[in-house]
């Protein structure tokens, strides 16, 4: 997609026609399984792709996938937590109470901190999915990831 601007990329990638299997080995590739899952069997993480088509149209996945930034899904804003001991955590809070903060990360690992042991804590205005990472493929490869996601959804 180099050249292209995010608006050329998006009448491109909505109006070309994918392949399911490759949209799944470009899902792999661009590592998305890192952060996303497809199957509620999985560990949760950052936000769940099992249903995505059910709640954006092609156009708004497309262009939540080529700009991150500019949506970030409710309740999946990144915390970033200094504790006492000089421990950072970063992730999503999954559950909060008077005494403890339980936070996500990307790893899928829980991380229960006492509140009293925190230092600081800042919610960053980032996406912790990075701009440009569909950078390196085409437009028919964005294209079926888009087909992928979008044939996950019942």
């Amino acid at each position: 997609m180099d050249g292209l601007s995010v608006k050329e990329t998006l009448q491109q990638v909505v109006r070309t026609q994918g392949d399911v299997t490759l949209g799944e080995a470009v899902f792999l590739r661009a590592s998305c399984q890192m952060c996303h899952t497809v199957s509620q069997e999985q560990d949760p993480k950052g936000p769940y792709l099992g249903n995505i088509a059910n709640t954006y149209r092609r156009e708004d996945l497309a262009k939540a996938i080529l700009m991150p930034g500019d949506t970030i899904a409710q309740g999946f804003a990144t915390h970033v937590i200094e504790l006492d001991d000089g421990e950072e955590v970063t992730g999503f809070v999954v559950q909060e109470s008077g005494d403890q903060v339980i936070l996500r990360d990307v790893l899928s690992q829980a991380h229960t901190l006492d509140k009293e042991k925190i230092l600081s804590r800042k919610v960053l205005e980032t996406s912790m999915m990075p701009e440009g990472l569909m950078a390196s493929f085409s437009i028919r490869e964005m294209a079926s990831l888009l087909d992928y996601l979008e044939q996950l959804a019942p």
